[in-house]
Parts: C-alpha cells; structure tokens; sequence
C-alpha cells in the first residue's frame, strides 16, 4: 500500500460512525439490531460505500465484535454488490447476520446467482426499501424478509402489499414506525416484524395515577442524579415500599454475591452493590414491573443514561451524574404513558433536568436532543457540539459494552435472588 492510499485509509479510519436501531417482533421482543453507518466523507448506510471505507469499517467491526453490538440477536447490514458478489469478503457469522439487499442494487442473473450462494452458506437475505412487489419477482424464491418504508409507501395499498409478501414465504417487516398507533395498525395487518422508535413513544393515558410503589423507585432513581447524594434520605425513601425492600434485601443476600455475612439493612446492601448497580437494579425492576412494556426500554433508558454521562465528560460539563439521569428519565412517559410533565411534577427533580428533558433546554437538553438524534443516524448534532468523529464512536461503543454488562450482572443478581 503506498503512503497515500495509507493516509487516506487511516483519514476514513477516524471518519465514520456507527450506531444501532433495535427489530422487534409481533410480541415487542427483540429480535436483532440494523446497524448504521455514517461516514463524513459522505453519508453511507452501507459496509462498502467504496472499498477503503469498507476496509476500515471491517477492521473496525474485527477490534470491536458484532457481538458486542448486538448481543445474541441478528445483525441487520447493508452490502454493497461488490461483497454480495463475492468481490469482497462477509467476515460475519451466517448464523448472526441478515444481509440486506440495497434497493438501487441492480438485479440481474450474475447478482441473483450471487444471492443464492449466500442463502445455501446459511446467510438470511432481506429486500430493503421495497416499494412495489414486482420488483422483488426475481429474488421471491431466496429473500427470507421484505422491509416496507411507511412514510415512502401508499397506505391504501399496505394490505395488499403485506398479504402477497406473505402468500410468497415472505416476512414483511415495516420500517420507520414511530408511534404505537402505526404498530397497532402494522401489526393487525400481518407485518412480522417492525423497526423504528414507537416502543419509546407514549400512548397517553389520562386521569389516572402512576402506581405508589414504582412512584418510590423514581423517588430512589431521582435521588441518585445528586452530585452529593444522601445516603440518609436514599435509604428513607426505598424503606417507603416493604416490597422494594425486601427485594433488594433478598438480591444482596443472593448466591450471585456470595457474601459471609447476612446483609441486614438497605444501607449495607447500598455500600455492598454500589450506585451504579443499584441504578441498574431499580432501572430493571421498574421497567419489569411494567408488563405490556418490551425490555429494550430498559437498553435503551441505560445506553442513553451512560452515553450522555461520558459525552458529558469528555465536553467537560458539570455533574455528570444529572447528565445521566437526563438519559435515563427520557423514557418515563413511554414506560407510564403519562405525559412528562405530569410524572416530574410528581418528583423532586433538579431545574436543569427538568428543563433538559421537557424543552431540551440547556447543556443537558442540547446533549440530550443530539444523542436522540444520533439513534436515528443523525450524527451532526454532536459533531456541533465539538466531539470528534472518533471520541463519538468510540464513547457509544463504550456505552454499548456498559450497558450490556451491567444488564448482565443485574440479571444474573436476580436469578440468583429467585431462582425458578
């Protein structure tokens, strides 16, 4: 490789970013992660814009582990004809990965034999963007899923759409669903899978309370966000719920921690797991106790959560633990269907959090608006806040690897707590 060809790989290199969009299912579960690709060389969503850039992004992605991104669940990716052809290698796992087939891809036998190829080596094959059915006739017989663009799509003909997709063997799956009225209506007409921010969006309930006991958690979460937190008034307010307390009782003395000496007190059981994990712990249960509520909520309330904590510290911005809590309350009108301001009125939340997470108003509220942004492949907003590219990706990833390990540890604390 000559130094220029070096240079500019190593310029790509710190020039593209990367971020996740959760798939679900008919029953709000999980079941993979489109992953995005930005480049400021020009904005990409596919590994492979041009070869340099897909040599960075493989490189990047063979340091970084797809499963760290998505766990146990399918990673959804754009390739461009050159990988889908054999011109470039796929180093992912058929097992893990669903290859989608670009829209402006030109289809002809060279390419369908291509496909074919991948489907035999176990590799799922999903159409994107598809805008009419006939344009899917020569790739009816190997793609597995059909992805739907609502906003691009004639709504009258979304039925029908739908039904000849899967009359041919075919999962329709919509994209860019962003309110629970349009999963409602996706699901009823025979999408089988969706993709898009709806499970983070409200549907309002009025006049009726949030529950006493999850109201204690948020008072609990609420106190955490001080930078001198007391420790008094902590303990005072989980000692509000007998049923809290004996959870987080029965978790501490639980085989996960593997203590020689029964914890007795909500205060030793704060000291012994520590703020974070406790977070962690409150996080998960509120969340749990929500039963029509799919768990990515509690990802994506503690991604947020950690991301705007360390974007926080890397702009050198004052308590950070506000920025955290900024993040990780942006979900409460989705997990109550109560408006936000409804829900902080009930809570004694700092000015400035309030005022982030109602009118995104200060530095928290910027930070917040740009991370939300983020999640959607919208990256300009926290390059204008003066964060590298590089400082961008890397601190997501770290948050990523934060939240799974921290889900994890809870997870298995609660198991262990009560075991089946």
């Amino acid at each position: 490789m000559n130094k220029s060809n070096h240079s500019q790989n190593q310029s790509l290199a710190q020039d593209f970013l990367l971020g996740r969009q959760p798939i679900f299912n008919r029953d709000q579960v999980v079941i993979g992660y489109e992953l995005l690709f930005r480049s400021l060389t020009g904005s990409v969503d596919t590994v492979g814009g041009d070869i340099a850039t897909s040599q960075v992004i493989l490189n990047a992605f063979s340091e970084i582990g797809i499963q760290n991104l998505v766990e146990n669940n399918y990673a959804f990716i754009n390739f461009t004809r050159n990988f889908l052809t054999g011109q470039l290698p796929i180093p992912f796992s058929p097992q893990q990965t669903v290859i989608e087939v670009l829209e402006d891809i030109q289809i002809d036998r060279a390419f369908v034999d291509a496909l074919h190829q991948m489907k035999n080596r176990g590799y799922t094959i999903a159409m994107d963007d598809i805008t009419s059915f006939e344009r899917m006739q020569p790739l009816l017989h190997i793609a597995k899923i059909g992805k739907i663009d609502l906003p691009k799509t004639n709504q009258n003909e979304l039925p029908l759409f739908v039904r000849q997709l899967r009359e041919n063997g075919i999962y329709p799956l919509a994209e860019k669903v962003e309110t629970q009225e349009e999963f409602r209506y996706c699901r009823s007409i025979g999408f089988e899978y969706f993709q898009g921010y709806f499970f983070s969006k409200p549907s309002i309930i009025r006049g009726s309370k949030v529950d006493a006991s999850r109201m204690v958690i948020l008072h609990a979460l609420a106190t955490l966000q001080n930078q001198n937190i007391n420790f008094h008034a902590l303990e005072d307010i989980i000692k509000r719920d007998v049923t809290l307390s004996y959870k987080l009782l029965k978790l501490s003395n639980s085989a996960y921690y593997s203590q020689m000496q029964r914890v007795n007190s909500i205060s030793q059981t704060i000291s012994l797991i520590g703020i974070t994990q406790l977070s962690g712990w409150l996080t998960l249960m509120l969340i749990d106790s929500m039963d029509n509520k799919p768990h990515e909520l509690t990802n994506i309330a503690m991604l947020r959560a950690r991301y705007c904590e360390l974007l926080g510290k890397r702009l050198g911005l004052p308590n950070t633990n506000s920025l955290f809590m900024v993040g990780l309350f942006s979900v409460l009108d989705a997990l109550f269907d109560r408006p936000m301001q409804q829900i902080l009125n009930a809570l004694p939340i700092a000015p400035d959090v309030s005022l982030a997470l109602l009118n995104r108003e200060g530095p928290a509220g910027m930070l917040l608006s740009a991370v939300l942004a983020s999640e959607s492949g919208n990256f300009q907003a926290l390059m204008e806040l003066g964060l590298s590219t590089e400082v961008i990706r890397r601190t997501y990833l770290e948050a990523v690897a934060w939240t799974n390990e921290l889900i994890r540890t809870t997870e298995l604390a609660l198991s262990a707590a009560d075991p089946q």
